[in-house]
C-alpha cells in the first residue's frame, strides 16, 4: 500500500448551495460586477473559482450559505442582465471539504492523488481547486461520509 501523505487537517462547510455562472463574457459584462451583487446583498461567499473555458468565455463556481438561497434566486435574475452567462445552475445541498497543508509546496502531486482517489470512488466533484496550501472541492452533501472514508485511504490528518 502506498504511503500516506501527511496533512494538517479537513475543514467542513455544510449546508451550502452551489451557483454555477457558466459560458460569460468578461468584455461584455462592463463594470458590471458579479461579487459585487453578493456583496451588496450581504451574502458571504464560502467557496469561488473562476475558469476559462476553452471557447474563451468565463466560467464561476461559487457557494453560499443554503439559508441564502432565496436571496441566491433573487440575484439570478441580476446576474442573468448584468453578464448574460449561457448558462446559471443552483445545486443545492452541496458542501465544501478542504484539506490543508502544512507545507503542500513540498508535497508534489497532491492534487493529483485527491482527484484521482475521487474519480476511482466515482465521488463527482462539482468543482475543486488548489493553492499553495490547501485543496478545496464541492460535493454533494449526501456524498460527504463516503468522501471522508475516500480520502483517508491517501491522505492522514489529525482528527
Amino acid at each position: 500500500m502506498t504511503d500516506k501523505i501527511e496533512c494538517g487537517g479537513l475543514i467542513r462547510r455544510e449546508d451550502l448551495c452551489l451557483l454555477e455562472i457558466l459560458g460569460y463574457d468578461l468584455k461584455a459584462c462592463g463594470k458590471f460586477d458579479i461579487l459585487d451583487l453578493f456583496g451588496d446583498a450581504k451574502i458571504p461567499i464560502s467557496y469561488l473559482a473562476v475558469s476559462n473555458g476553452a471557447d474563451g468565455l468565463r466560467n464561476m463556481s461559487l457557494c453560499v450559505p443554503l439559508e441564502h438561497l432565496y436571496q441566491l434566486r433573487n440575484l439570478r435574475e441580476g446576474i442573468q442582465k448584468g453578464c448574460a452567462p449561457q448558462r446559471l445552475k443552483t445545486v443545492e445541498n452541496t458542501m465544501v471539504l478542504t484539506i490543508y497543508g502544512p507545507h503542500f509546496y513540498e508535497k508534489a502531486s497532491i492534487a493529483g492523488v485527491v482527484y484521482g482517489a475521487l474519480r476511482r470512488e466515482e465521488i463527482y466533484t462539482h468543482s475543486i481547486n488548489s493553492s499553495v496550501n490547501s485543496i478545496s472541492f464541492v460535493i454533494n452533501a449526501d456524498d460527504c461520509q463516503r468522501t471522508i472514508r475516500c480520502l483517508k485511504t491517501r491522505i492522514s490528518w489529525p482528527e
